[in-house]
């Protein structure tokens, strides 16, 4: 049925009163790990594999055969915090104040500082920023004052996780020193946008084949060529920051009284974060013994002492990377999978 093209929430609204119905339950994080199907890359989601397997397998149960993810939403939809670098550039002084007013909230800091910040950024090139982070992972992790004040850059920059090998940050500071006179045609803040947009189509394939062992079609609207091309052609100050609010689940909370966005996502993140710990302190010793003989140390690619107290410290609720584990983890059991020694 063609969306009509008068009102997005009037659409919404028709099909408002359709039963919805919570039917999964598992929380098992890293369970499984060894029934993780093999893909042709790294199931990013591979600690959450059991759950993954209990949504397809509870929807083609009840007849379903196409599973939707809102994956890119929050991307395309809102701005990254640089948008704010792109504002100074335009001299609207009302959206200047109020989103330096938000970024100060956020980060604690001055809002001239953060005004500075963002006119620093906007006053760089993607270049600068590529140095940036070359100099950052030189220095172990440390980011220069100058270009990274509250989260205002051209991209999120990469924190090496610390059980990362020496020899594997430098091949990655050698690839980024071969790209530092790359430049872009657009801003700090569509510049975000991207790089967000390629990390999750790069994590999408291996999802989309999972989806299919258990007859699942996945599909990630967000992701279409043409959706991204059509969203990020808006101007990019009419965008809500995404470090601030959700737009659609906004407008869900003033047209149909659902909870607010930032309690809704607040209340997920700790949600996520505590069942996380969870998993990893309930499955410990298997998760240590998965990595005994780790293909990833073999070739020096991380340490595994460092390794194994960052996972103590994880189960103990310290506040490690989710993310880095989970794609440590991932990257751990395809090349067990796929490399022989």
């Amino acid at each position: 049925m063609p969306i009509p093209s008068s009102s997005g929430l009037g659409y919404a609204s028709r099909f408002s009163s359709l039963r919805q119905r919570s039917v999964v339950r598992t929380r098992g994080f890293f369970t499984d790990l060894m029934a993780v199907p093999s893909t042709d890359r790294p199931f990013e989601m591979a600690y959450a594999y059991r759950r993954t397997a209990e949504v397809f397998t509870t929807a083609r149960s009840h007849g379903a055969h196409v599973h939707l993810t809102g994956d890119g939403g929050d991307a395309i939809l809102s701005a990254s915090p640089a948008v704010l670098a792109d504002t100074i550039g335009q001299f609207r002084l009302a959206s200047i104040t109020d989103g330096a007013r938000r970024l100060r909230r956020l980060h604690r800091a001055g809002i001239l500082g953060v005004i500075a910040a963002a006119n620093r950024v906007r006053r760089s090139a993607y270049g600068d920023f590529l140095d940036m982070v070359v100099r950052s992972l030189r220095s172990g992790g440390r980011l220069p004052s100058a270009l990274s004040s509250c989260g205002l850059d051209w991209a999120v920059p990469p924190r090496p996780p610390s059980w990362l090998s020496r020899a594997a940050i430098d091949a990655l500071v050698d690839q980024l020193a071969t790209a530092g006179s790359a430049d872009r045609p657009f801003g700090p803040s569509v510049s975000s946008s991207l790089t967000t947009l390629a990390t999750l189509a790069a994590a999408a394939g291996p999802y989309r084949e999972v989806a299919e062992g258990f007859g699942i079609d996945l599909q990630m609207p967000f992701l279409d060529n043409v959706v991204v091309d059509e969203s990020l052609g808006w101007d990019e100050c009419q965008r809500p920051p995404n470090a601030v609010t959700k737009p659609m689940l906004d407008g869900l909370h003033r047209r149909f009284g659902v909870p607010p966005a930032d309690r809704v996502v607040a209340k997920g993140q700790r949600g996520h974060e505590r069942d996380f710990a969870v998993g990893i302190r309930t499955n410990l010793a298997s998760i240590k013994g998965l990595f005994r003989e780790s293909r990833l140390a073999e070739r020096d690619v991380i340490d595994l002492d460092r390794w194994f107290t960052a996972l103590d410290l994880a189960a103990a609720g310290a506040g490690c990377s989710p993310a880095a584990i989970a794609r440590t983890t991932a990257a751990e059991i395809w090349m067990q999978r796929n490399c022989l020694s």
